[in-house]
């Protein structure tokens, strides 16, 4: 199946890892943790973000469309690099809430 054609009402379940450019405080990782609920709540993505040691690890979940297009605003982020892909997927349900 084609993932990059779009269908409505389908759902997309993404998880990518990044690494910060420069480390994140704890302040920096919670505002960062908030601008990106409030981005995913604007579009009907909900995810779980999460940062260690220098790298974050963002699980999204939502509208494919919409997945895509926050995804595409993390790659151009000069925040962070080596974005990686870890899981890519059409899902039927939401697994994630806000």
């Amino acid at each position: 199946m084609d993932q990059s054609v779009s269908r409505p009402n389908i759902l997309r379940c993404l998880v990518y890892t990044s690494e910060a450019v420069k480390p994140f405080s704890e302040r920096a990782v919670q505002m960062q943790k908030m601008l990106m609920q409030a981005r995913g709540r604007s579009v009907g993505v909900a995810g779980r973000l999460s940062y260690f040691t220098g790298r974050f690890i963002h699980v999204m979940e939502g509208p494919q469309d919409a997945v895509r297009e926050i995804f595409a605003e993390v790659k151009a982020d000069p925040k962070q690099r080596d974005v990686t892909v870890i899981l890519d997927r059409l899902v039927s349900t939401k697994s994630l809430e806000d």
